[in-house]
């Protein structure tokens, strides 16, 4: 996974990419899992969205919790399982 985070924007772009995949070509997609990313500004996020080339041009949104963790706020949003690659962005 990567992260970029857009300063002028203040969105936060999660890079997905499922390196499983068989001698015979078969993928297996990941597991549904939880992406919590920490917020370094004041301004908080208030939307997540989902695009990946199974959805086609389709961006799908995602919900987004924000989080107090250990002092610092994580924005966490679920990802559902990914076949291939998939683009999280925070914003």
């Amino acid at each position: 996974m990567q992260l970029a985070e857009i300063p002028s924007g203040g969105r936060v772009l999660a890079h997905l990419v499922n390196y499983v995949l068989a001698a015979d070509g078969t993928v297996t997609p990941s597991t549904p899992f939880a992406l919590a990313v920490k917020l370094n500004g004041p301004k908080l996020p208030t939307k997540a969205s989902i695009a990946s080339p199974e959805a086609g041009k389709e961006i799908k949104p995602l919900a987004l919790k924000i989080e107090d963790r250990e002092g610092a706020k994580y924005a966490v949003v679920p990802v559902p399982a990914v076949r291939v690659y998939a683009v999280i962005a925070i914003e």
